[in-house]
C-alpha cells in the first residue's frame, strides 16, 4: 500500500481533465490546450457566473 498523497496548499480552484470512453483526445500543442482551456472557462462564466461544469 502506498501512503497517502500530501494535497495541494494555497490554492483557490483546482482544474483536472477526465478522460471519457471513445472519445480521442485532441492532437494540440501545450499553449493550444490553454487557449482551450481559457475559452472554455471563459464560456462557463458569461455572462451567468454560477454555472457547473460537466
Amino acid at each position: 500500500m502506498h501512503p497517502d498523497p500530501e494535497g495541494p496548499s494555497g490554492l483557490d480552484y483546482i482544474i483536472c481533465e477526465s478522460t471519457y470512453g471513445d472519445r480521442d483526445r485532441i492532437d494540440a500543442t501545450a499553449d493550444r490546450r490553454r487557449k482551450l482551456l481559457a475559452e472554455e472557462v471563459r464560456a462557463a462564466t458569461h455572462p451567468q457566473p454560477a454555472r457547473w461544469i460537466t
